[in-house]
């Protein structure tokens, strides 16, 4: 028997964001290959000119660090801050990035 539109055997889907068996056969086969072809990537990596790694880099970022949502920051709340505070504000904050991605 075949479901009306917008009707399944099933109402409540599969959760968002869940991944499919086939998503995650494929990045697993892409991660083996990446890591069995890691040397020719580093070679080629090599031979590239700095505008093409530029390329590179942020076509592989856009897979691997989450796309940031624009933010509006009034410069003003931190007149009151000396440069020391605001260094060691930056530093808690990229400290942050980094252990997010790690």
């Amino acid at each position: 028997m075949a479901f009306k539109k917008g009707e399944s055997g099933n109402p409540n889907g599969r959760p968002k964001g869940s991944k499919d068996k086939a998503t995650a056969a494929i990045r697993q086969k892409i991660e083996i290959f990446l890591n069995q072809k890691i040397e020719e990537i580093e070679q080629i990596w090599q031979e590239l000119e700095a505008k093409d790694k530029l390329t590179f880099l942020s076509k592989l970022l856009e897979y691997t660090v989450p796309k940031l949502r624009s933010q509006e920051l009034n410069i003003s709340e931190y007149s009151k801050f000396s440069t020391d505070d605001l260094r060691t504000i930056a530093n808690e904050i990229l400290n942050n990035i980094e252990d997010e991605q790690n």
